[in-house]
């Protein structure tokens, strides 16, 4: 049989069944997780409990996807969380900043227009806000920005691996 274009693609990929607030993944083992239709899933109807006993409410179904694309996510300013949906800004950023508020997430989004029937597509991007920020500041020069950086830890990696290629004075946090 001859190969067809849309065959080469699924041999590249490795394909899993898997529970979404269970993933098979270490923890920060991914740099973007793209989402298209997952997150409405759980937002539209009701999620049934692991047990399969009691059904949980609609947040605790957000709240606990949200939690597991957070462990799975890298610790990074450029990791990234993709949602592809029809639901507009004022339903989606609402649920997405109730559940993503206390891990210090910047929520973003972009029209990408309408379908042939009239719907209307977004993009919503999740990333994590940087705590830190690393300058190299030179004698009579402008500071110029190193990197922005989640965790303390990396930050101060980078400045000890900068410190020995070139001299940074400073390391300037931001909150």
């Amino acid at each position: 049989r001859q190969i067809q274009n849309s065959d080469i693609g699924a041999m590249r990929n490795q394909w899993l069944v898997a529970d979404i607030r269970d993933m098979p993944f270490q923890s920060s083992s991914f740099d973007l997780v793209i989402d298209k239709g997952t997150f409405d899933a759980f937002e539209a109807s009701p999620i049934r409990s692991p047990d399969q006993g009691t059904h949980a409410s609609d947040a605790d179904g957000v709240a606990s996807l949200f939690k597991e694309v957070n462990r799975v996510l890298k610790v990074s300013a450029d990791a990234a969380w993709l949602q592809f949906t029809h639901t507009a800004p004022e339903l989606r950023l609402e649920v997405l900043s109730r559940v993503a508020q206390r891990e210090a997430w910047h929520i973003g989004y972009k029209s990408l227009g309408e379908d042939e029937n009239g719907f209307e597509y977004f993009v919503y991007f999740l990333r994590r806000r940087p705590k830190f920020e690393l300058v190299r500041a030179e004698r009579d020069q402008v500071a110029a920005q190193v990197g922005l950086f989640v965790e303390e830890a990396e930050a101060s990696a980078a400045r000890a691996c900068l410190s020995g290629a070139t001299h940074v004075d400073e390391e300037r946090y931001v909150v």
